[in-house]
């Protein structure tokens, strides 16, 4: 900017602020470095507005509603303005809006993000944030959109997840499907190398995954955190086997669902290491709730035993899969053909085989097939019942 037309900036009052804001609806980039109290409710009229800058003597202690209007707005940095509050409860109709920063705040001082925030779809750039209503010690939840368009890896390296060691809930969206055929092979390499590059904390409890594009890369954080109470993983394109989490410690709860190419649930899901049996004694060692959704070429659940035994040099190590396990529901699995031997040792008591017709006949025919795995189960539920 000119000299003289920063300096007059600077100069100006609240009162002449809210003259002035009305004859410029052509402006694009917007600094507010001046002592001022309140943002007039004519912030609506910069239609054209871009960039909003607000620093230093801005004296705000909350934003009008009125700037929720700026539906073409792309940056919004707010530095240093410690007595701002709150903001507006509209925020989430900044569809455009791409970055978002607050410099110069700690993290409790930061304002309280509004519900409806996560419908800033655009969004790429996201710093110091306070979601409000919890200390520390009770933890945040971050979610993060539109992965998928993610270019350059160093970006996701850059956010630095595995240092957040108050972050207990994170959610990642890559995007919708690619279906090119010239670019599904890029895609499936971006998103494992960006999936790898945001290493969550080991302290996270709850992780969920959507869109993930990889067909059966895995990175290696994943399966290293020992709090991880819930899970979830949905809509799976390409995915060809499932990540190998049977040794989580903590893991209550798994959700999968729409996964539209896999065909078996293998021993890859269970992590079964051979040279360390002793250390794997027990798989899934607190899962309560399992949920499989919308696999339609799955096939097969293949079996290796429930509490059984297994040779080692100097006798035998038992191991047992699952033996928390209470709720099973199988959702929209058309083709699976039965169900796996070892869930006659687990205390299962209630189970779901929902639009799955090849499964639930078995399940039906008693001892013949798949019944005496179920039969000490209290509550079953099929589609014809």
């Amino acid at each position: 900017m000119h000299d003289i037309v920063h300096d007059f900036a600077q100069s100006i009052t609240t009162n002449l602020l809210f003259d002035l804001l009305q004859h410029f609806r052509w402006l694009r980039t917007l600094i507010l470095d001046c002592p001022i109290n309140k943002l007039p409710n004519a912030i609506e009229n910069l239609i054209h507005l871009r960039c909003l800058l607000m620093s230093n003597y801005v004296q705000l202690e909350e934003l009008p509603e009125t700037i929720c209007n700026l539906s073409n707005l792309q940056t919004l940095c707010i530095k240093y303005c410690y007595n701002l509050k709150k903001l507006p409860q509209g925020m989430g109709k900044l569809i455009n809006l791409r970055h978002l920063s607050f410099i110069g705040f700690s993290c409790q001082k930061c304002p309280i993000f509004p519900k409806g925030f996560e419908k800033l779809i655009s969004l790429r750039t996201l710093s110091d944030f306070n979601i409000g209503g919890m200390d520390e010690r009770e933890g945040w939840t971050l979610r993060i959109y539109g992965l998928g368009n993610m270019i350059d890896v160093s970006d996701a390296e850059d956010a630095q997840l595995k240092m957040k060691i108050y972050l207990h809930s994170l959610e990642l969206w890559f995007g919708k499907f690619d279906i090119l055929r010239d670019t599904i092979t890029r895609r499936i390499k971006d998103d494992v190398l960006i999936l790898n590059a945001l290493e969550a904390p080991s302290d996270l409890e709850s992780l969920c995954i959507f869109y993930y594009h990889g067909t059966r890369e895995y990175p290696n954080w994943m399966m290293s955190l020992i709090k991880l109470k819930k899970l979830c993983l949905s809509e799976l394109p390409y995915l060809e086997c499932l990540p190998p989490l049977g040794k989580l410690p903590s893991l209550e709860s798994l959700k999968i669902s729409a996964a539209y190419t896999l065909k078996n649930v293998g021993v890859e899901f269970w992590r079964i290491e051979p040279k360390n049996k002793k250390d794997n004694a027990i798989i899934f060692p607190k899962l309560n709730s399992l949920e499989f959704q919308e696999f339609p070429k799955w096939e097969e659940w293949i079996d290796i035993g429930g509490t059984r035994e297994e040779e080692e040099d100097n006798g035998f190590v038992t191991i047992k899969i699952m033996p928390r396990l209470c709720s099973l529901k199988i959702w929209r699995c058309p083709v699976l053909k039965s169900l796996p031997d070892f869930l006659r040792t687990t205390p299962l008591k209630k189970l779901e085989v929902l639009r799955s017709p090849i499964l639930e006949q078995h399940c039906k025919r008693g001892t013949r097939d798949d019944g005496h795995r179920i039969s000490h189960i209290l509550s079953i539920k099929f589609d014809s019942d």
